[in-house]
């Protein structure tokens, strides 16, 4: 994986363990100033950065940035080389829960209908699988060619997931559901990936559960290139 984009996601992860919120809710985007961040929400932040990247920062160092892209922006252009010998030694936090995006894609709507009812009856016979919500949404990025027909749904488990399939099999549409489709499949179609930082957007989007986007794009014919952002 990428060093600055492993530092980027350790930042975040440090932010956020300071303010008691979890990865997904934060983003390197996200203004400091609205962070609430009292002293020792920032003492603790630079002890933490300390720590795992050896450094020797005082809580200052805080002070004068806009957003949290701006403190790693910062902190990687001054320790490159620390942080590239330190990197290895961090033990990524793995996010035990996060947001699911599960894409589809076919040449007509009744061929999107039986894709979605056979999942569906899949689900039902193995609800109490819980690898099943990650391994779906490995296979359907692997494997779904971009069609006219476009669907995103975006969902937490098992449960939410059968849930959100039937309420668009029936016509039931909500903020979890992204549909969209291509009037000309062969020229409307743009390929998000003909760069590094597209795929780190990608990337960075899937691990902190941040999909809306993602499926936003999708849904609106946008061809993503899902190899190797899939974790």
């Amino acid at each position: 994986m990428d060093v600055y984009v492993n530092f980027c996601d350790y930042i975040l992860y440090i932010v956020s363990n300071a303010l008691g919120k979890e990865v997904r809710e934060l983003h390197l985007d996200s203004p400091i100033s609205q962070l609430g961040l009292d002293s020792m929400a920032i003492i603790k932040i630079i002890s933490s950065i300390n720590k795992a990247f050896k450094l020797e920062l005082s809580p200052v160092t805080l002070y004068g940035h806009k957003t949290i892209r701006d403190i790693t922006s910062d902190l990687y252009n001054r320790f490159g080389d620390k942080i590239n010998i330190s990197i290895p030694e961090i033990n990524y936090p793995q996010q035990t829960q996060r947001d699911y995006l599960l894409v589809f894609s076919a040449f007509n709507k009744e061929l999107l209908l039986n894709t979605l009812r056979n999942i569906a009856y899949y689900l039902k016979d193995n609800i109490n699988d819980h690898s099943l919500i990650a391994n779906l949404e490995k296979k359907l990025m692997s494997t779904c060619k971009p069609e006219k027909e476009r669907l995103a749904i975006i969902a937490r488990d098992n449960v939410s997931l059968l849930r959100e399939i039937n309420h668009f099999i029936s016509g039931q549409l909500n903020e979890q559901i992204y549909i969209g489709e291509m009037r000309d499949n062969s020229h409307n179609i743009t390929i998000f990936a003909a760069c590094d930082k597209a795929k780190m957007f990608i990337k960075n989007h899937l691990l902190r559960g941040e999909v809306k986007k993602l499926a936003v794009l999708w849904s609106l014919g946008i061809e993503m290139d899902w190899s190797g952002c899939i974790t």
